[in-house]
């Protein structure tokens, strides 16, 4: 675990690690560093990504009986009656 008085330090060592010409965004969760993603990373926020879903369920013609959002996880339980049938990609 990082402490509040170490993150100068951290931060100073990780500019010093990286290449100062690349954008790098860091995930830290419970901090400890989780991933170093690069700039092409596509940050996508959980509830848009929800609707989203959601919407193209419904264009297929899907019922979703259920879903559960959590901080890590996207749960869902749905059943699509063209999928017997082969018409659809799920």
């Amino acid at each position: 675990m990082i402490e509040a008085k170490n993150f100068d330090l951290l931060a100073e060592n990780v500019n010093a690690w990286l290449p100062t010409e690349d954008k790098r965004m860091i995930r830290i969760l419970d901090g400890n560093i989780r991933a170093i993603l690069s700039d092409r990373y596509r940050v996508l926020d959980n509830y848009d990504l929800v609707f989203l879903a959601l919407d193209e369920f419904a264009k297929a013609g899907a019922d979703v009986h259920k879903l559960n959002l959590t901080e890590s996880h996207l749960f869902r339980k749905s059943s699509n009656p063209k999928a017997a049938g082969r018409d659809s990609p799920w």
